[in-house]
Parts: structure tokens; C-alpha cells; sequence
């Protein structure tokens, strides 16, 4: 498989541990590498899941403070769409914290993501909240 269905599978993964309040977002994680077996055929898919998944949790204050800079004087993080929220949440950490991906594919990869699972306006909102993060963090 590819990187593209890896981070489709963790954004999924982001998305659930959102809902989730009993199990751990590591016991999710755990779960989840078995349950989107077919997303993460190769071991280099497991390890980018894995990897960011877990950095996206552990960092997740950060993250969260990181993404709030960007929005508008009216909007919260409670404010935007889970879907959204998870789309950010995993582009911020690949730009954060994985620096060997270029900021341009995280952003890129969002966009995509947000054409897939978002609505109509998710892909340039979510475009307008990465672009000025591209100074990683």
C-alpha cells in the first residue's frame, strides 16, 4: 500500500479516539493497526500509523495550541468539525513533529483528505488554517 492509504487510516484513527473517552488512545491505536489491516499492508505503512498516530496523542496540547493560533477571532477548536479537527490535528503533527515530510505534502495530503471526508468548504478552510503553519511549529 501507500503512505496516501497509511494516512488515510490514521486520520481515520484520529477521528475515532475523538469519540472515545473509556479506552486509551493507545489501546485505540493497538486496535486499530489490526482492524485496518488492509490500509497498512507494509511495514513502513505500520510505522508511519503508528508513529503518528501516537505522536498526534502525545502531543496532543500542543497540537491543539499550534492550530488554535491559526484560526479566526471567532472560531474555537470546539467550534470545527470533528472531521475537520481530525484532518488538522494529523496535518500539524506530520508538520510539527515529522519534518521529514515536507510541509507542502502534509498540507496537500489534507486538502485530499478534506475533499474525501469533509463537506463542500473543508478543503479550502482547512487549507487556510495549515499554510501559515509552514514554519513547523
Amino acid at each position: 500500500m501507500s503512505r496516501k492509504s497509511a494516512r488515510e487510516a490514521a486520520f481515520k484513527t484520529i477521528f475515532e479516539i475523538s469519540f472515545h473517552t473509556e479506552e486509551t488512545p493507545c489501546e485505540i491505536i493497538s486496535f486499530a493497526v489490526d482492524y485496518q489491516k488492509d490500509d497498512l499492508k507494509s511495514d513502513n505503512d505500520k510505522t508511519y500509523f503508528k508513529k503518528v498516530t501516537t505522536l498526534c496523542y502525545d502531543n496532543l496540547e500542543n497540537i491543539d495550541k499550534q492550530i488554535s493560533k491559526h484560526l479566526k477571532n471567532d472560531w474555537t477548536l470546539e467550534r470545527l468539525s470533528r472531521v475537520n479537527l481530525s484532518i488538522i490535528r494529523l496535518a500539524a503533527c506530520e508538520m510539527i513533529y515529522m519534518t521529514d515530510i515536507p510541509y507542502q505534502v502534509s498540507i496537500n495530503e489534507a486538502v485530499e483528505l478534506a475533499k474525501k471526508f469533509g463537506d463542500d468548504d473543508s478543503p479550502a478552510f482547512i487549507n487556510g488554517i495549515l499554510a501559515p503553519m509552514t514554519d513547523r511549529g
